[in-house]
């Protein structure tokens, strides 16, 4: 039992572990948040996909700035992120909304064309992520 505890601790001090973890539960909230305002409170489709969208950006955003990569919590980081992390959101929105309704045009639902959206946005995101919005700034020597 110890060492499953050490191994469980270890592989939460990996941000890809951390990443993914964030991600799964976001995904779980965004996909969550489309199938009831589509299926159950009758949104249109493009609607549902933003507000599912949106609920599960804000819930990444946050965990993965403070607990994934542990970001600085300057103001001059905290708006360059959320200037770089406002134009990805607008590229993953487009690119979410134009995907699920081109398939859904072919017959593909959104409970198949959301997770193909997903799949595609989070690989961008953790390079994205990790190389330029949350990388730590060198330490000065």
């Amino acid at each position: 039992m110890l060492l499953c505890s050490r191994v469980i601790k270890r592989l939460l001090q990996k941000k890809l572990v951390r990443y993914i973890i964030v991600g799964v539960t976001s995904v779980g909230v965004d996909y969550g948040t489309l199938l009831l305002s589509y299926h159950i409170l009758d949104f249109s489709l493009a609607a549902a996909t933003t507000i599912g969208f949106l609920t599960g950006l804000i819930i990444n955003f946050l965990l993965n700035k403070f607990w994934s990569f542990k970001a600085s919590h300057t103001v001059k980081n905290s708006i360059r992120q959320g200037v770089m992390v406002s134009a990805l959101v607008v590229f993953n929105l487009i690119v979410t909304n134009l995907v699920i309704v081109y398939l859904h045009k072919v017959h593909v639902g959104p409970e198949i064309s959301k997770l193909i959206t997903t799949a595609m946005i989070t690989l961008w995101n953790y390079v994205l992520y990790k190389e330029h919005i949350f990388k730590q700034p060198e330490p000065v020597v």
